[in-house]
């Protein structure tokens, strides 16, 4: 009993000690200080699109940007994804953020251009987003956005387009490249 009573007074003497030590650290929430730590960064997206080039077509989708924060205001990366809807997709993209003000809630703009793979579509993809990020900390932070996506795709060289010779065309025309736009709900973590 007498060991199990001298444990719990070191085990509180101990963490008296650590509040003590840790007690003379201010943290401040004020804009002067940086709110973002300089170096490797990691965040997640989830989204929620809304096609504006075609009635009634819905995706959802999700992504993951690895980068490096250059200063404060500046990050920069690269990541992948995934967008769920008619068919699956997987984006590989660039990606470029922008926070002008170093507080703790402040708003962004994202800027993401990259490639989309596909088995029935591929084509380049560019996404612009303008949102709203609320700090947790130096690192962690949650984000609202909405989006722009423009896509241009094509069809693979696999399927071309027939056209029938009585009409004076050559049986092998691929289609021309189509855009597709949508707008976009984001929601983010990052770290």
């Amino acid at each position: 009993m007498k060991h199990l009573l001298l444990v719990v007074c070191l085990v509180v003497w101990g963490s008296l000690v650590v509040v003590a030590q840790d007690g003379n650290k201010s943290y401040s929430t004020d804009s002067t200080t940086s709110n973002f730590i300089i170096g490797y960064n990691f965040s997640i997206e989830r989204d929620f699109l809304m096609s504006v080039s075609s009635p009634y077509q819905f995706e959802t989708g999700l992504s993951v940007s690895h980068g490096y924060r250059i200063w404060s205001y500046l990050y920069i990366g690269g990541g992948f994804g995934w967008r769920f809807g008619n068919f699956l997709c997987i984006p590989i993209f660039a990606n470029i953020k922008l926070t002008p003000f170093d507080r703790r809630q402040a708003p962004f703009f994202d800027i993401k251009a990259g490639y989309s793979l596909n088995r029935d579509e591929n084509g380049y993809f560019t996404i612009f987003t303008l949102g709203y990020r609320v700090g947790l900390g130096r690192r962690q932070g949650l984000t609202l956005g909405v989006g722009y996506h423009l896509r241009t795709f094509t069809v693979p060289p696999d399927e071309p387009n027939y056209v029938p010779s009585i009409y004076g065309g050559s049986p092998y025309i691929p289609k021309e490249p189509y855009p597709k736009q949508f707008v976009s709900v984001v929601l983010g973590f990052d770290l």
